[in-house]
């Protein structure tokens, strides 16, 4: 129901929106510069450190730089300036939603929920406490298919991983780098930790009812369903291509759905908090690199923020990229109705209080495990095999 972008390892086009947490994990070939520019990575979905609205700084970077080579579909800049015009209208991105400082994710990073996922019963789903403690909770979750997307948000973070070690410290690592990463991103684990920060207090009764009806209704089922398969497919690079190549070709036939969806994203605003998300998931990462001693001399954290305000446009592009990307191919086979349906119950108190909640959730799930990752990587950048 809900899409998270979620970028692994620090995430930068983490997007959630209602509908699936934004499942691969995207990198592009950028500078890692050892006194002030992180490896472009996160995942996921998918929503902190930097809780305040921070002016830009001139940022004074060192000379040592490492090629991360990553991978990323881009639409043609003429198409994209075109989709940003439909996609976005002008907000005042200010305070806490400016540089909230989770991907993957998850429309963008919100989570994406398997095609034939089924009700799994409590026993199915290790590391849950809200199958015992709030079962009301987990049989929304169910209803939802986050507990089928929790463990495609780890595969995109194991795939991230990988993609990492090959830019930044090739040759090293080995087998103890490919256990602590699984280790980390283990679907348990990712259970565990989206319900340990989920705000249960934040969320009524009355919200969690309503929402579940929805998600158990015939159009919630065929939302999800869809989310799901495109969140598995977006594991392969052919499949992004293909809903790019489906979201030009809607754009250039004037398809009435893309209206459906920039009003989707905009009563969600989607845009602006996968973005906001994928900046703080990034700052994780920096933490874990500095404090895990991958720089020769100490970074301090206005160098952080530094670059992390410095690639805010291209993180937004990205977003917006790849949110229609994803829900052009999620909601193929839905009716307008259903997609109408969606926007309704997302206009509704417990659309906007379910989608607040769910982006705290995973704002601290991915700051956790991008800080988790930077930290690991730190020694192998240093030069030391463990």
């Amino acid at each position: 129901m809900y899409n998270f972008s979620s970028e692994n390892c620090g995430g930068e086009t983490g997007i959630r929106t209602l509908g699936g947490l934004a499942p691969t994990t995207v990198f592009e070939t950028a500078p890692f510069d050892h006194s002030g520019t992180s490896p472009r990575i996160g995942l996921s979905p998918v929503g902190g450190g930097i809780a305040a609205s921070v002016p830009p700084r001139k940022s004074h970077l060192g000379e040592n730089r490492f090629d991360l080579v990553v991978f990323s579909v881009r639409i043609a800049k003429t198409q994209r300036q075109r989709l940003t015009d439909i996609a976005v209208t002008p907000v005042n991105c200010t305070g806490e939603s400016m540089i909230r400082a989770t991907c993957l994710a998850l429309s963008l990073l919100v989570p994406a929920f398997g095609a034939d996922a089924q009700i799994q019963p409590a026993s199915s789903v290790p590391g849950s406490i809200f199958a015992v403690e709030e079962p009301e909770l987990f049989a929304m979750f169910e209803a939802m298919g986050m507990y089928e997307m929790l463990p495609i948000m780890a595969e995109e973070h194991v795939m991230g991983a990988e993609a990492m070690q090959a830019g930044l410290f090739p040759g090293r690592g080995g087998e103890a780098w490919q256990q602590r990463i699984a280790s980390i991103h283990s679907p348990e684990r990712l259970v565990t930790l989206f319900e340990a920060n989920f705000p249960s207090s934040d969320v009524s009764a009355e919200t969690i009812r309503a929402v579940t009806d929805f998600m158990q209704s015939d159009a919630g089922q065929r939302l999800i369903q869809g989310e799901i398969a495109a969140r598995r497919a977006f594991l392969e690079e052919d499949a992004i291509a293909n809903g790019n190549a489906a979201l030009l070709l809607a754009m250039e036939t004037g398809d009435a759905r893309l209206e459906s969806l920039r009003a989707f994203n905009e009563v969600n605003d989607l845009i602006n908090r996968n973005v906001s998300g994928a900046l703080n998931a990034r700052f994780s990462l920096f933490r874990g690199l500095a404090d895990g001693g991958a720089f020769e001399d100490d970074m301090g954290e206005d160098l952080m923020i530094d670059d992390v305000l410095a690639h805010e446009p291209q993180i937004r592009e990205a977003t917006v990229e790849w949110l229609f990307s994803f829900q052009a191919t999620a909601y193929a086979d839905v009716e307008n109705s259903d997609l109408e349906a969606y926007v309704a119950h997302s206009e509704s108190e417990a659309g906007q209080e379910i989608i607040a909640a769910l982006f705290i959730a995973f704002d601290n799930l991915l700051g956790t495990l991008n800080y988790d990752v930077g930290y690991a990587a730190a020694p192998y950048i240093g030069g030391e095999d463990l």
